[in-house]
């Protein structure tokens, strides 16, 4: 009787009964699915936030106060605007200034941010009426993080497409 092993090599096509020729092909269909991945953790974000910038236009706006504004340390320069809102009299408490914003190397961008809401001060959020916990102080996005973000996911999902193919052919080539 055959072992388990033995049965599922005797079903593999010829190049694959070697164990080592096994491995090998395992670690590169290991690889299209690791880039694959990092594609998806690129990719993802860069078209959630596309969504939300588009729904944004829909969005109601509300009073908020500023309550404390400072620059994380570190590059790159993140100004941290921390405001609280309220909408049919439940508090909610808001840090996101823009969609995708992830600072800037140049530290005067942030700080002529805090110096736009200083702390104690009233401005306009936005918010979506039907999760009034996502909330934006403005309707802008920065393109330049999405369109990067969407480059190089693509870039990471053909390249895993193109090595899975690959595979694909180097399995099925008969000796």
């Amino acid at each position: 009787m055959q072992t388990l092993l033995e049965f599922i090599k005797s079903q593999l096509p010829l190049r694959l009964r070697s164990f080592s020729l096994f491995s090998f092909v395992g670690f590169f269909l290991i690889a299209c699915f690791v880039f694959f991945i990092l594609a998806m953790i690129l990719f993802l974000p860069a078209i959630r936030n596309i969504y939300l910038f588009y729904k944004s236009a829909t969005w109601l706006n509300v009073e908020a106060t500023i309550h404390s504004a400072s620059i994380t340390p570190g590059s790159p320069y993140k100004a941290l605007i921390i405001y609280t809102y309220e909408v049919n009299g439940r508090q909610y408490r808001g840090k996101r200034l823009w969609f995708a914003y992830s600072g800037s190397y140049d530290r005067s961008s942030a700080n002529d941010l805090i110096a736009t809401y200083p702390v104690g001060s009233r401005t306009l959020v936005y918010y979506c009426p039907r999760h009034p916990q996502r909330a934006v102080l403005l309707r802008k996005s920065s393109w330049i993080n999405i369109f990067g973000n969407t480059i190089f996911g693509l870039f990471f999902m053909q390249f895993s497409f193109i090595l899975f193919e690959q595979v694909r052919r180097f399995i099925l080539v008969k000796p």
